[in-house]
């Protein structure tokens, strides 16, 4: 009985390697670039996330020059908000501030993600941790095989784990995907 439940799981374990594969594979981009695995399962000539960010990119800095010149106007020409009298410099430090932020933020975005990248390579080939595609599940296959129906049980939890954990990534992906398209219309309120 022991030996076919063994049986069982492994074959559990074998039919789920190439799902598991290509989530220890794009991990990092499940993560923190999920419009490209979302563009993987819908179809990449479906929607086009793109064009998408860029409409909303676009649409942001034109919010930040409104909101400038509006401010600019009310205060300086229409004597309605604020003092006339003071300084036009710090609107026009704002308003800097607010593009600057708005277009440098995806370029660092993406280096901070790429050096994360690279420090996490990193330690794993410092931790002598084999890092290819089928690694981790061909290993735990061997073991599942070798050892017995606790070890089995132990690597469904396992399994089940893994899933969990890559929900909470497209979880976390997705969040992460909307404030990066929020990021222009935050700055927005930047200035006052």
């Amino acid at each position: 009985m022991e030996d076919m439940l063994v049986k069982l799981i492994t074959n559990v374990v074998n039919q789920a390697e190439n799902l598991f594969n290509d989530f220890l594979i794009s991990t990092m981009d499940t993560a923190f670039f999920s419009e490209k695995g979302m563009q993987s399962y819908i179809g990449g000539g479906n929607i086009d996330f793109n064009s998408i960010y860029n409409v909303i990119f676009s649409f942001g800095i034109t919010l930040i020059i409104l909101k400038f010149l509006k401010k600019g106007i009310e205060t300086y020409i229409l004597w309605q908000s604020g003092e006339a009298t003071n300084s036009v410099f710090p609107l026009v430090v704002k308003f800097v501030q607010a593009i600057v932020i708005a277009i440098s933020f995806p370029y660092i975005y993406k280096l901070g993600i790429d050096v994360a990248d690279e420090f996490g390579k990193s330690v794993l080939t410092a931790l002598k941790i084999d890092t290819s595609a089928g690694a981790l599940v061909s290993s735990l296959v061997a073991t599942v095989t070798s050892q017995g129906l606790f070890t089995a049980v132990l690597a469904i939890i396992l399994l089940v784990l893994i899933g969990i954990l890559y929900i909470q990534l497209l979880k976390r992906g997705i969040e992460i995907l909307v404030l990066r398209l929020r990021c222009s219309y935050c700055v927005y309120w930047y200035i006052r």
